[in-house]
């Protein structure tokens, strides 16, 4: 397992640090909302509370607050995750890579 995780805060807007995130996120496939109340993350949640199996692409294990932000990539087993959470006037973000191998 490799994993590799980075903590920033900036005092940039939300959205434009949101929108750079989603861009470079771009480069590694197509980007999942995994934000409160998205639809990628409502799709989750109810997929859960029937009892379904878990979308191992999906926002089943990403979770976060109304005011977060999180940006998800990649497969199962090799991801990359993008978090903001605005913190008074700054936003404090993380960035995470993980790889999973010959599990």
């Amino acid at each position: 397992m490799k994993l590799v995780v980075s903590k920033f805060a900036s005092s940039d807007d939300l959205d434009r640090i949101a929108r750079y995130y989603q861009d470079a996120l771009t480069g590694y496939g197509p980007v999942l909302d995994c934000s409160a109340g998205s639809p990628a993350a409502l799709e989750a949640k109810a997929r859960k509370s029937r009892g379904e199996k878990k979308d191992p692409n999906g926002c089943g294990d990403v979770g976060g607050d109304r005011n977060e932000r999180v940006y998800k990539v990649g497969t199962e087993k090799n991801f990359r995750l993008v978090s903001l959470k605005p913190v008074g006037r700054e936003v404090h973000f993380q960035l995470m890579k993980m790889e999973l191998r010959g599990i």
